[in-house]
């Protein structure tokens, strides 16, 4: 029996590239699946200079018919090399000319101007707001934020919340199942709540119990926690789930919920925000993968995709241009904002964190001292190196001026 090897696999050494390799039933296993054939065969490896044969085998998958006397097979290896050369050949196309980028978004992000970066950036937190919305009249039951910290995720979505609110008080309805009736909640903290840090598992079926109604919504804001907590997770799954009918359940004692007189079992229709820095898809735990994935299933799971420091730059740029500064009591001037967008520009890699947070503490400085808060900031926003980097800078160039 012969196995062709395509793709320059070889054995001890003897063999040739692209050759043919002779085979017995004992050297190689020939396995059957869906009318195709995978051989396993040893693999040679180096190991302290010496080639020697591994117990560990590699999987070659076959390619053409088998005719009872040679197998063609491919390597795996072979395949992803293959598979990923189609892969960059599709987003050429796509892009229209000829491009070395093996991702659709490395593609499009190495395409795009700055005023197209700045769009996609401020699109994104627009469909955010929409959906955001459709979650608050409960026409969405969940919702996961997914996004790096600082960017204003929360902001967001407090404001949608208090906007919503406003809009119940206006209207004087609140929407319930196919009829109108008053708006029973009465007070803003009664529509909606945000939740921060961590909770237990109780404490969670005792809010989701008090904000169990359409209209009503709980938002968890880096709660992540709740995502590591096995009963946790199943309260969620149950509240979140997408029958018509959500039933929570909590069978075990509980003085605390007799006391507070909180049900076992409760009807939930009420919705539910995440927002968290975790990257769901990104998590590998084998004890909670499976039940985030249940979560995401269950919700709408939107990630910002504002991964580069660079986006975070935009994101802030376009704050600072619709009242990031005033929203925030800090009367600036219009150049001293521009100075702030272009320290930021220049020192984005050097600083300790690339947030909106970080551009209201420069702003804080420069209000405080406005002639010397750049070194204030050097001083208590950078890394060591940096700061040290810029002190060179700084000492070169007044010797320049001596000079």
């Amino acid at each position: 029996m012969f196995v062709r090897i395509v793709d320059g696999w070889t054995t001890t050494g003897d063999s040739e590239l692209n050759g043919v390799l002779e085979t017995t039933s004992n050297s190689a296993t020939f396995l059957p699946v869906k009318n195709s054939y995978y051989v396993t065969v040893p693999v040679p490896m180096q190991k302290k200079g010496k080639r020697v044969f591994s117990d560990d085998v590699e999987n070659f998958e076959f390619l053409e018919e088998y005719d009872g006397e040679t197998i063609t097979l491919q390597s795996k290896a072979m395949k992803d090399a293959k598979k990923a050369q189609a892969q960059k050949t599709a987003i050429a196309e796509a892009v229209g000319e000829a491009c070395d980028d093996t991702s659709y978004e490395l593609a499009y992000r190495n395409s795009e101007t700055e005023e197209e970066a700045l769009e996609r950036i401020e699109q994104s937190f627009d469909i955010l707001r929409d959906i955001a919305w459709s979650v608050c009249e409960g026409d969405v039951s969940s919702m996961i934020i997914s996004g790096p910290a600082g960017i204003g995720k929360s902001h967001l979505v407090n404001a949608v919340a208090k906007d919503y609110y406003r809009f119940l008080c206006t209207n004087g309805m609140f929407l319930s199942g196919d009829h109108t009736a008053t708006n029973p909640f009465g007070s803003e903290e009664r529509t909606y709540r945000v939740i921060k840090g961590t909770i237990t598992p109780i404490a969670l079926y005792q809010e989701l119990f008090q904000y169990r109604d359409k209209g009503q919504v709980l938002v968890f804001d880096d709660c992540d926690t709740l995502f590591y907590d096995d009963v946790s997770l199943n309260i969620l799954k149950a509240a979140l789930d997408t029958d018509h009918k959500r039933t929570i359940s909590w069978m075990a004692e509980s003085r605390i919920l007799e006391e507070e007189g909180v049900p076992r079992q409760f009807d939930f229709c009420g919705s539910v925000i995440f927002i968290s820095n975790l990257d769901f898809d990104r998590v590998r735990s084998v004890r909670i993968k499976p039940h985030l994935d249940a979560l995401k299933s269950r919700s709408l799971y939107y990630d910002l995709e504002i991964g580069t420091v660079e986006d975070k730059i935009r994101r802030i740029k376009s704050l600072v241009s619709t009242g990031l500064f005033e929203k925030n009591r800090l009367e600036l001037s219009d150049d001293m904002k521009q100075e702030i967008v272009d320290f930021l520009n220049v020192y984005m890699h050097d600083l300790d964190e690339v947030s909106i947070r970080t551009a209201l503490k420069i702003g804080g400085l420069a209000r405080r001292n406005p002639n010397a808060w750049k070194k204030s900031a050097v001083y208590s926003l950078m890394r060591r190196e940096a700061k040290f980097r810029f002190l060179l800078e700084e000492k070169k160039a007044n010797k320049g001026a001596e000079a």
